[in-house]
C-alpha cells in the first residue's frame, strides 16, 4: 500500500470512530444493560420533573453552625497589673469560624538616671459567618 492509500483508509477509520462516539453519546442503555447493572427498573423522567429536584442547591432549613472563642493574659506586679480579654461569638447558615489572642507584659528599664516600668497588654478577635 501506498501513503495515499493509508491516509484514505485512515480518515475512513476516524471517520467511523467519530459517528459512533456521537451515536453512543445521544442514545440511551439498553434495558438489558440497565437490568445487569441492577437498574431494570429505572424508566425515564420529564424534563420538567427532572428540574424540580437538579441546580437547586442546599435548601436545608434549619441547619446552623456556631462557635466561640475567648482568650486572656494577666500580668501581676508589685506595682501594677496588666489584663488583656478579647473573645469571639460567630453564627452563620454553613460556615462559622474566628480566631483570637491576647499578650499581657511589663518592661523594666533601669539605667543610670532612668527607672520605668512599664505594663501593657492587648490582643484581637475577629470571627466570620455565612
Amino acid at each position: 500500500m501506498n501513503v495515499g492509500k493509508w491516509t484514505v483508509f485512515g480518515l475512513a477509520v476516524a471517520m467511523f470512530a467519530m459517528v459512533g462516539q456521537a451515536r453512543a453519546e445521544h442514545s440511551r442503555p439498553s434495558q438489558e444493560t440497565l437490568n445487569q447493572m441492577g437498574l431494570g427498573g429505572m424508566v425515564v423522567m420529564s424534563d420538567a420533573d427532572a428540574s424540580s429536584v437538579r441546580g437547586q442547591g442546599f435548601q436545608g432549613g434549619g441547619s446552623s453552625v456556631r462557635v466561640f472563642g475567648n482568650s486572656f493574659a494577666t500580668v501581676n506586679k508589685g506595682n501594677g497589673t496588666a489584663h488583656s480579654q478579647n473573645g469571639y461569638s460567630v453564627q452563620g447558615r454553613h460556615f462559622a469560624a474566628g480566631a483570637n489572642g491576647s499578650v499581657a507584659g511589663v518592661i523594666k528599664i533601669k539605667g543610670r538616671h532612668i527607672s520605668s516600668t512599664t505594663f501593657f497588654a492587648g490582643g484581637f478577635s475577629a470571627g466570620v459567618g455565612f
